[in-house]
């Protein structure tokens, strides 16, 4: 479930990385890691704080004390990853989600076809390790709290637009299999 990195880098450079996770011990100590994100992990999200105003978003759109989980940062202010296990009646609604904040700084509900670069990787900008606020030898990954995903489902990706959802048609066209899907993803929020 894991991918290797360039040393000092944030992106793989293995053609198929998203669909061929290697295990922790196939990627060389002179490299960076990153965990795969989405199904190909078994249902890994990770929540992106990307500066101090991220914070701010956080406690104005969603306002819930977070979960002790893993929790991982570079060492820049206001700037961290938390991961989250998503159960997998929500898979095919989630989708990755940048909210820009402002300043040059964001929010991102991260998840299928991305990889977030783990300890004790190697930073681009600031030459330091990545390193660990609650290591995984610590506590577990929790599970996604319900808030979080009312606002990710919110906030949902540019691409399903309330013009696409038009042109898909009305509830009177869904399958009997996509309203039991929704039935169920609605019953578990």
């Amino acid at each position: 479930r894991y991918c290797r990195i360039p040393y000092a880098t944030k992106g793989p450079r293995d053609a198929g990385w998203q669909n061929n996770p290697l295990e922790l011990t196939q990627v060389p100590d002179d490299m960076n890691i990153g965990v795969l994100l989405g199904p190909a992990s078994g249902g890994i999200a990770a929540l992106d704080f990307d500066g101090p105003l991220a914070w701010d978003w956080w406690d104005a759109n969603i306002g819930i004390a977070i979960p002790d989980t893993v929790t991982w940062t570079s060492g820049k202010p206001g700037r961290c990853q938390m991961a989250f296990y998503v159960e997998d009646i929500f898979w095919e609604h989630l989708a990755t989600k940048k909210v820009d904040v402002g300043e040059g700084q964001g929010f991102e509900f991260r998840w299928t076809g991305g990889q977030s670069v783990l300890p004790p990787s190697q930073h681009p900008d600031t030459q330091q390790p990545y390193f660990w606020l609650r290591a995984p030898t610590e506590v577990n990954i929790a599970r996604i709290p319900d808030e979080v995903l009312r606002a990710w489902l919110k906030h949902k990706p540019a691409e399903r637009e309330a013009t696409e959802l038009v042109e898909q048609g009305s509830i009177d066209t869904i399958t009997e299999s996509e309203y039991n899907t929704l039935i169920k993803a609605v019953d578990v929020i």
